[in-house]
């Protein structure tokens, strides 16, 4: 893609008032030039005539990677467009902004990433050669600006729900810029102290395997945890896990680390809103996936069959090596009983699920004090349906 993302975002803009158009006009045989008839309606009803039942346009948003980005660059101008044409004022339309949520999408761009390789070669030869990997890289004012304008902003903050979903051990978008969380082998590898708290962790996170970074996302795991967020591994967990970002807090993300990357997500969190995370971790489900048990199909469901070689090697590469890419569930990595509860959550938990029946998402102090009083002191352990994978599961690479 050569486009970069504000290019990319007006494309989206045409398209999705080319589709709301289409359907408006289909369901309801009404069309953009019969707008200014229905604002005279609209001001005539204001003044006591008698008014049609309310008609509403409800919207949601689901963006993968640079995907979130060319949204939310979308969203004032797509705004305003559907609200200048269908709102109150126009064809009387009640407009709602439902849920925006983004998989994995680098708020805060791209500058650091696990392989040294991917940035020598994104920082030197891809921001040269496409706008929108210059875009990643913090190499245009688009991350750094254009996204964190007061428009920008409001209009994100326009959405009733705002999700934030990452994968633990992504490699290629890290947490920090995904979902505002430094996590310890970020810590480690952009050369920061870790935190004295994490000393038992430490010897983990210094045998790492350097092809898959294991160890280090494996502490990572457990340090989430003992902060009160949780990496989920099945659907039940994702819907139970979710925590609610009110600010940047020296816990998630201690001062001095990255600064310029952590009062952008400041800033963001300050004129946006909390922001709901959810957290994903695919070696748990996978070590299942492939375990002795599952051939037998002691655990049931859509993990009860033991996978072929071919499939279980692919499924490893994409677990521990582009975990960005299998999250969205997609060839090579289309295997839905080990990736497909993310996006099944966002069908049916975000985009179809009324607003109304969201469960309220505590902050991530909040659940750890509820984990504290419900797990023995242990909150690497909170007992849920298969439950959130035990400290021993998570320390254990799923090979």
């Amino acid at each position: 893609m050569n486009a970069g993302v504000l290019a990319c975002a007006h494309r989206v803009v045409n398209h999705v008032c080319a589709v709301v158009s289409a359907v408006v006009t289909r369901e309801l045989s009404i069309d953009d030039m019969q707008c200014s008839a229905a604002a005279k309606e609209t001001a005539l009803a204001a003044n006591g005539a008698p008014t049609a039942a309310r008609r509403e346009l409800h919207f949601s948003a689901v963006g993968h990677s640079m995907g979130g980005l060319i949204l939310r660059a979308a969203l004032p101008f797509l705004i305003d467009k559907i609200e200048g044409t269908y709102g109150e004022q126009s064809l009387g339309f009640a407009v709602h902004w439902d849920v925006f949520c983004t998989l994995a999408t680098p708020h805060l761009g791209v500058k650091n990433m696990m392989s040294n390789t991917k940035m020598f070669l994104g920082q030197h030869i891809g921001c040269y050669l496409s706008t929108a990997i210059a875009d990643l890289f913090c190499k245009s004012s688009v991350v750094s600006a254009d996204l964190v304008s007061r428009d920008s902003l409001a209009a994100w903050a326009r959405f009733k729900r705002r999700v934030l979903l990452s994968v633990v051990n992504d490699e290629t978008v890290l947490m920090h810029s995904s979902s505002f969380v430094m996590p310890l082998h970020i810590l480690k590898r952009v050369g920061a102290p870790l935190p004295t708290a994490e000393a038992d962790l430490t010897g983990a996170c210094s045998k790492t395997n350097a092809g898959t970074h294991h160890r280090q996302a494996d502490c990572s795991a457990l340090h989430l945890a003992r902060l009160g967020i949780m990496c989920a591994s099945s659907l039940e967990e994702l819907r139970g896990n979710g925590v609610l970002l009110t600010e940047i807090s020296p816990d998630l993300w201690p001062p001095g680390v990255l600064p310029e990357e952590r009062a952008l997500a400041e800033h963001i969190l300050r004129d946006v809103g909390p922001l709901e995370l959810h957290v994903v971790d695919f070696r748990p489900r996978l070590a299942r996936l492939t375990s002795r048990d599952a051939s037998h199909g002691r655990h049931g469901g859509d993990v009860a069959l033991k996978p072929g070689i071919v499939a279980r090697g692919m499924m490893m590469l994409g677990v521990n090596r582009f975990s960005h890419s299998a999250l969205l569930c997609k060839w090579p990595f289309s295997y839905p009983s080990l990736f497909g509860f993310v996006l099944e959550y966002v069908a049916s938990d975000l985009i179809l699920m009324p607003l109304s029946s969201a469960v309220p998402v505590p902050t991530p102090q909040e659940a750890l004090r509820h984990m504290s009083a419900t797990s023995s002191g242990s909150p690497t352990v909170a007992d849920s349906g298969e439950g959130m994978a035990s400290a021993a599961e998570i320390a254990s690479p799923a090979l």
